[in-house]
């Protein structure tokens, strides 16, 4: 019956039981029919009970709601402390899963500065599947500065044409056995002395006496904005073609050393085309190619000759024929 009254519920604020039924029958108004004994409460009419079970039914709704509020608090605090420990946890085995994979990376890279191939054949630790974003730029960054790091290695004078090289290979790359990328590249051949058949000389004197009268700082080819393709044969046989508006640049680059320099004249040109940020030229690698001179489609064929002999071209009909052998060296 203590929830009969305010003093002693939810428990008694100080006091003995005594005092503690002496607060609920005063506060009930039925003290006067009732006789303290030592351990029990005699009480004199039947109504008087009747009384103190109407007041305790009336308050047991509010001692629902009260012990309702109270669980479902406690549930609700239970709940957010096991969804915390479990986040807890997740975020430990996320923690615990990055340092094991790192570790793993790390061990599986010990010494890749003394590997020969820096690390490229070693093989990368399966991530979780969270950290595969990560992984990627660790890829990512590991072939930078794989790159880098053989760049760094690499001759000076081999480091000058690597551009124009890998503008080259990413063109010609299996569609054209040889296209010179073991030798060495110099661009500018006719400043040369080892072209026996020209006389560099003569050919820097008239580049001076250009660059007095209209100063410049590298020749460039004058059409270089309007080649839409370049083909070339999948053969060494030096021949090329540029292709601009309606009369194509066509050509042979045959030279004493037997060098094939297709593959540089293709590569120097990508290289420009890619440090001006403007779109490349179209490769085209076949053996049937065809050309534009005045309005009208040549087509060019091939024809085997004397190592000794010139490249030479003719007119067939409506067609051009170019006698020349295929090089020598790459």
């Amino acid at each position: 019956y203590k929830l009969i009254c305010p003093d002693t519920w939810p428990n008694p604020r100080g006091g003995t039981p005594r005092d503690a039924c002496s607060k609920i029958l005063r506060y009930a108004g039925l003290e006067e029919d009732c006789v303290y004994g030592k351990t029990k409460v005699f009480i004199r009419s039947p109504q008087t009970v009747f009384r103190l079970e109407e007041l305790r039914s009336a308050k047991l709704p509010e001692v629902v709601l009260f012990l309702q509020r109270h669980t479902r608090g406690y549930l609700a605090r239970k709940h957010y402390k096991q969804k915390k420990a479990v986040y807890h946890i997740m975020g430990v085995y996320r923690r615990y899963k990055l340092r094991s994979y790192i570790i793993s990376v790390v061990d599986s890279f010990r010494g890749v500065r003394q590997m020969p191939d820096l690390g490229k054949s070693v093989r990368w630790p399966a991530p979780p599947i969270v950290l595969a974003p990560f992984v990627a730029k660790l890829k990512q960054m590991h072939q930078r500065w794989r790159a880098a790091t053989i760049l760094a290695r690499m001759p000076e004078h081999l480091r000058e044409s690597l551009p124009e090289k890998l503008a080259a290979f990413v063109a010609l790359n299996g569609k054209r056995e040889r296209w010179g990328y073991s030798r060495s590249w110099k661009g500018d051949y006719l400043a040369q002395s080892e072209e026996p058949t020209y006389n560099p000389i003569k050919y820097r004197g008239a580049m001076l006496a250009m660059k007095s009268s209209h100063p410049y700082e590298k020749v460039l080819f004058s059409s270089f904005f309007q080649v839409s393709r370049i083909s070339v044969c999948p053969e060494p046989n030096g021949l090329f073609i540029i292709h601009v508006a309606e009369n194509d640049i066509v050509g042979c680059l045959k030279n004493p050393k037997e060098e094939e320099r297709v593959g540089e004249l293709i590569g120097v040109l990508l290289a420009q085309y890619e440090r001006m940020n403007a779109r490349p030229p179209t490769i085209i690698v076949s053996p049937a190619l065809s050309v534009c001179l005045g309005g009208k489609t040549r087509a060019v064929r091939i024809f085997p000759a004397d190592p000794t002999q010139q490249a030479v071209f003719k007119k067939n009909g409506n067609d051009i024929d170019l006698i020349c052998h295929n090089m020598i060296t790459v």
